[in-house]
């Protein structure tokens, strides 16, 4: 249950078939990889006061492609890099075939498909779970199920400490979890009057969040809101450097800080940091 995304020529409506490495990116989808088509098409309805509802199709047709890939790796640090390095890959894609596994090892794939979003959280320290979604024309030609992409050895010098701070900002006494998501604007021109639509139309820049869970202690110094506002004076307005687990991710601005405040000694708290990508 294996899958993968190989971006084709730019434009391009043609399969390829071939296990030929096409231009473009190649990723693999993880060693545990399943999902899920749900198809759309236009329709218009017609409800004239007094007098029956008419339905006219519109045409069209475009497929929702939810997958879920897992990869168990070696910690955080290196499985959040793995996380990572898929979104940011994905999120410059283009136009691609995009194809999985059963565990029957029966297999499909959808030419013309494009990447939409996706987002990653890591479990027991090591263990990733990616949910990415694509769009591909109902009218695309079946595609040749490719060939599985290798996934990539351990990342060095990572570890499982969460640590994670913004810039010199500590993001908590003990850091928890973070998720990595990646958001773009893509649409599918949906073709009149017949079944299917066209990919290819220009996306726009792509836009990582990364959210990081953390704890503040309520027992000690200044009222946990007073915290929570120091916190988001000292990290400030600009761009800085988010870091966590040997891992570096620049240009990030924060967002925002979703606090869960109660009257016990800890207080649970979200900083939510926003980069750009393409």
């Amino acid at each position: 249950m294996s899958g993968y995304f190989r971006e084709t020529s730019p434009g391009s409506t043609t399969t390829t078939t071939s296990t030929t490495s096409a231009p473009g990116v190649s990723v693999g989808l993880c060693e545990h990889t399943f999902g899920s088509v749900a198809p759309a098409r236009g329709l218009a309805v017609l409800a004239p006061l007094g007098a029956a509802a008419k339905l006219f199709p519109l045409g069209g047709g475009v497929h929702e492609i939810t997958l879920t890939c897992q990869e168990d790796r070696y910690n955080l640090g290196d499985a959040e890099w793995y996380a990572g390095q898929k979104l940011e890959a994905l999120a410059a894609s283009g136009v691609g075939e995009v194809g999985w596994q059963d565990n029957h090892e029966r297999s499909v794939a959808f030419s013309e498909a494009m990447f939409k979003s996706g987002a990653a959280v890591v479990e027991a320290d090591r263990f990733v779970t990616l949910t990415l979604v694509f769009l591909a024309p109902a009218s695309s030609e079946a595609a040749g199920f490719w060939e599985v992409v290798d996934e990539p050895g351990e990342y060095g010098g990572r570890d499982s400490d969460k640590d994670y701070a913004a810039g010199a900002v500590s993001l908590g006494t003990v850091g928890d979890t973070m998720t990595v998501e990646v958001m773009r604007q893509v649409r599918m021109r949906q073709i009149p009057r017949c079944r299917g639509a066209r990919s290819g139309i220009p996306h726009s820049g792509a836009v990582q969040r990364l959210s990081v869970t953390g704890f503040l202690d309520a027992r000690t110094g200044d009222h946990p809101s007073r915290q929570i506002e120091t916190m988001i004076r000292a990290i400030g307005p600009g761009k800085i450097d988010l870091t966590g687990n040997g891992n570096t991710w620049g240009g990030c601005v924060l967002a925002g800080i979703r606090p869960e405040l109660t009257d016990r000694k800890g207080v649970m708290f979200t900083a939510d940091f926003e980069r750009e990508l393409s």
